[in-house]
């Protein structure tokens, strides 16, 4: 058995408290920027803007992270600020809504949860169109008890003098938990059952320490268990459907392995903290994990899932003999679709910790319509390198005839193909500009032409030509590598200098070496007929002229003899 690998829950470890540091932190620049602005208020006299809840309860986002603040901080009379409570007469709303926040976190300790502040709306107009919802309000977490499952939902009322629009948890949902409240103290979280009245006593923001420790137990457990559990199954698998399970869906299953452990660890862990009764300010700290290792689990997931595409791809292109060319486009691809995922990924993972991710995609919007403005160009070629893999026009390898250019391709890349001329000089033509040229490949030939005209002297007869005929062309079907069709040996008549002769046949090979070779062998074995026949080839004549000497009398001239027309 393979060891298990520590990288990834020292991943899932860590990640446990990166939410707790950035929340503190972000907590400290709101309230910053908060008092900034009420600070600009006053020079800022003629702008109309709406006004700021000092609290955060303008989104129900705010409402909720508030909440838990003041939970965590054990200031009951704060978070009952957080509670609609206009249904308690005023003059005991302030006893009555501390006691029904303390009641209220008890519950919620016991078997209720809020969803991961990602989730829950930061506009002021809060989620519209919600199912089983109506407008004005929104779901913000759930409630399970004795048997009973309550949404817990958030309100959006006017309240104040200056009749501002906040968010609250609703009277509907407070309404709810009156018959819960009386069965509190009949039951005990089974954590507290289990650790020493010293770690339940002693605080770390706003929860037991015992249970902050009992957190990293479970953390640890989720994911060794999840793991082992991962490896049985596919052992399993692999042992008892070894005939159905290939190669690749060996690979399938190794792929998957590890970032299903960790998904199937992130749902265990929120299960078994909630079962054993661990506090809400754990659970909701924790919940930003959960998403983030479940968003890094998929991640992960497509990322080994990309690669066995692209393997897959690229062994169905070599089974075909065309992949030539592929690797770098694959590779491309490859790469692209995983930054595109992890940038998707990455900006999750950001929202979950609360950083704005509004201007980064701005941003990026920006970028990409200058990047595609600045690199026409570069797409050009691409694309044209995308037609010659999806085409196929030539090969590494292939003699091609390209524009006025001819020599052997030596690479096809995402931006330009390479020729290597028959000087041992290296080409290079843009893709973009090879789509759109004529390509000659010369090295797709399944056969190669033999067209040779040739002249033999007037002195041959009619019975000589008409034998040569006959002989030459069984001699040519006589050899396995010529094509018999057709007439290839071709008489066409008497010409200027002598009978006029062709032949026209193919010779059945690929290779242009081979071809040569066949050819050369073919021409010797008709020279040999040729002369055994007593026929000869015309060789070109010259005509030569006697020299007038220009010094010389007419006499000397016509005295001279003159000599006969020669033959060369």
């Amino acid at each position: 058995m393979k060891k298990m690998r520590p990288l990834y829950f020292l991943f899932f470890l860590l990640a446990a408290f990166t939410p707790l540091i950035l929340h503190s932190a972000s907590a400290n620049a709101t309230a910053a920027i908060v008092k900034g602005t009420g600070d600009k208020g006053a020079d800022a006299a003629t702008a109309e803007t709406a006004p700021i809840d000092e609290l955060g309860r303008s989104t129900p986002r705010g409402t909720v992270d508030g909440f838990l603040k003041a939970l965590r901080e054990e200031d009951f009379e704060k978070a009952s600020q957080y509670l609609d409570l206009q249904k308690i007469p005023s003059s005991s709303r302030a006893g009555k809504g501390t006691e029904l926040a303390k009641d209220f976190q008890l519950l919620l300790d016991q078997g209720g949860w809020f969803f991961p502040l990602s989730m829950i709306s930061d506009t002021a107009e809060g989620k519209k169109d919600e199912e089983g919802i109506e407008d004005g309000y929104e779901r913000v977490g759930n409630l399970s008890r004795d048997g009973k499952s309550i949404d817990i939902t958030a309100q959006q009322l006017s309240v104040g003098t200056d009749k501002a629009l906040i968010w609250l948890i609703s009277s509907q949902t407070l309404d709810q938990l009156k018959g819960l409240t009386d069965t509190l103290g009949e039951s005990e979280p089974l954590i507290n059952k289990i650790l020493p009245n010293a770690l339940i006593e002693k605080k770390w923001f706003g929860a037991p320490a015992g249970h902050w420790m009992a957190i990293i137990f479970i953390m640890a457990f989720s994911y060794i268990f999840c793991w082992f559990l991962v490896l049985s199954l596919f052992g399993v698998i692999k042992k008892y459907w070894t005939q159905k399970c290939s190669i690749s869906g060996k690979h399938f299953l190794d792929a998957v392995r590890v970032p299903l452990s960790l998904y199937a660890a992130v749902w265990l862990f929120a299960y078994s903290s909630l079962w054993i009764g661990l506090s809400l300010i754990v659970r909701q700290q924790m919940s930003q994990l959960n998403v983030i290792v479940a968003w890094s689990a998929i991640a992960l997931l497509a990322w080994r899932l990309i690669d066995i595409a692209a393997e897959a791809v690229q062994n169905r292109f070599i089974s075909t003999g065309r992949f030539f060319g592929v690797s770098s486009i694959l590779f491309f691809f490859r790469r692209l679709v995983k930054i595109v995922f992890g940038t998707v990924i990455v900006f999750i993972v950001l929202d979950n910790l609360g950083v704005d991710v509004t201007a980064g995609l701005a941003a990026l919007g920006i970028g990409g319509i200058a990047l595609a403005l600045g690199a026409q160009k570069t797409l050009e070629n691409f694309i044209g390198s995308l037609a010659i893999v999806i085409d196929q026009p030539l090969h590494i390898g292939d003699f091609c005839k390209i524009g006025d250019v001819s020599g052997t391709v030596e690479d096809i890349g995402m931006r330009s193909t390479r020729l290597r001329t028959n000087e041992r000089t290296l080409v290079t033509i843009p893709n973009g500009d090879l789509s759109n040229q004529r390509i000659e490949n010369l090295a797709r030939r399944n056969r190669f032409l033999v067209s040779k005209k040739f002249q033999l002297r007037y002195d041959g007869t009619s019975e000589q030509i008409r034998l040569f005929s006959k002989k030459m062309q069984d001699m040519l079907f006589a050899s396995e590598h010529v094509n018999e069709e057709g007439f290839p040996v071709r008489y066409h008549g008497p010409g200027p200098d002598g009978h006029q002769m062709e032949l026209f046949f193919y010779i059945n090979v690929s290779d242009n070496n081979e071809y040569l070779k066949i050819q050369q062998e073919l021409m010797l074995q008709m020279s040999d007929l040729i002369s055994e026949l007593g026929l000869y080839y015309i060789i070109p004549s010259q005509t030569m002229l006697p020299a007038v000497d220009q010094r010389g009398s007419e006499a000397n001239a016509a005295a001279a003899p003159v000599p006969p027309y020669t033959q060369v």
